[in-house]
């Protein structure tokens, strides 16, 4: 049998996985030089993703946590997700966008080749995980591009309330937020009073 990609270890008193960051003590000066942080999962991905990218930390045996991103944002306030372009990856991806919003991150996701972890693009082309990090794409934009590829009438609506909403009222800036809804209501042809409304109108129930 195959040795475990990822080792889940218990908490402790001295050791909360909601709390812990790996490999941000070799991350941390790269972090603040270039001012952009890569999230990774697991310390296999960990190691090889720092081998290219020193600005690299990882969570290990637990999500994303507002703990998580308070250290990291003692050093960087710009945050590349760097999961699994799987759906789970892409949902777990999606869940930390939310709060690192929250927290006035500016955050962008690196799309890799379907089914395949930082550390299998590593070993198998070096530059295009470069060009990856390097081409990351806006959370909004991501997810925009996906509805409008994948949904239409009420489906797009549903996934649009569902998806683009939660990202918009996670933005504290109502500059930042009029600027996402002219830009959604622009791509999906929808007027910016009609996607407003909506926005608002929903809001109780989410």
């Amino acid at each position: 049998e195959g040795t475990a990609k990822y080792l889940n270890s218990p908490d402790t008193p001295i050791f909360n996985k909601s709390r812990v960051l790996y490999g941000i003590d070799t991350a941390k000066h790269s972090m603040r030089v270039n001012n952009f942080t890569c999230l990774v999962e697991g310390q296999v991905d960990l190691v090889m993703s720092q081998q290219v990218s020193p600005n690299t930390v990882a969570t290990s045996g637990t999500s994303l946590t507002p703990d998580h991103l308070q250290l990291i944002k003692r050093f960087s306030d710009r945050l590349v997700f760097v999961f699994g372009s799987d759906g789970p990856g892409l949902e777990s991806a999606y869940k930390g966008s939310l709060m690192a919003l929250k927290q006035d991150f500016e955050v962008t996701i690196a799309q890799l080749p379907e089914g395949m972890d930082p550390a299998d693009v590593i070993l198998k082309n070096v530059e295009q995980y470069k060009q990856a990090i390097k081409g990351a794409e806006d959370v909004f934009d991501l997810f925009l591009g996906i509805i409008s590829r994948d949904k239409d009438g009420r489906e797009q609506t549903k996934a649009i309330e569902e998806k683009l909403f939660p990202l918009i009222r996670a933005v504290d800036n109502p500059l930042e937020q009029d600027r996402y809804i002219s830009h959604i209501a622009s791509k999906l042809n929808i007027t910016v009073d009609a996607l407003t409304s909506r926005l608002h109108s929903t809001k109780a129930s989410n």
